[in-house]
């Protein structure tokens, strides 16, 4: 089924990180399961490394990036009883 996801800005090289990053996060399974985020180094031309923020019933999501560096992500869970905010820093994102 159709559900809004979301896509920002991580990292800039010419803004002084080490690379470009832009990152997508959605339910990957069916039913709007699986929360995951991808990560783009090729300007959203691909994304690779699934990291899995949720296995549980996940809808509609919203990233933004926090004053520490870490990204946040704001999302609905359990059947859209909650809105829930999970921080991730870099080495979840890249082991």
């Amino acid at each position: 089924s159709r559900v809004a996801c979301a896509i920002e800005r991580y990292t800039l090289e010419s803004a002084g990180d080490d690379r470009d990053r832009i990152v997508w996060t959605g339910p990957k399974g069916p039913g709007r399961r699986q929360l995951v985020i991808l990560t783009s180094y090729d300007e959203g031309e691909t994304f690779t490394n699934e990291r899995t923020i949720s296995t549980d019933l996940a809808a509609y999501s919203d990233l933004t990036k926090l004053s520490d560096g870490r990204l946040g992500v704001l999302w609905e869970r359990d059947d859209y009883k909650y809105i829930t905010f999970t921080p991730l820093d870099r080495e979840f994102l890249e082991p």
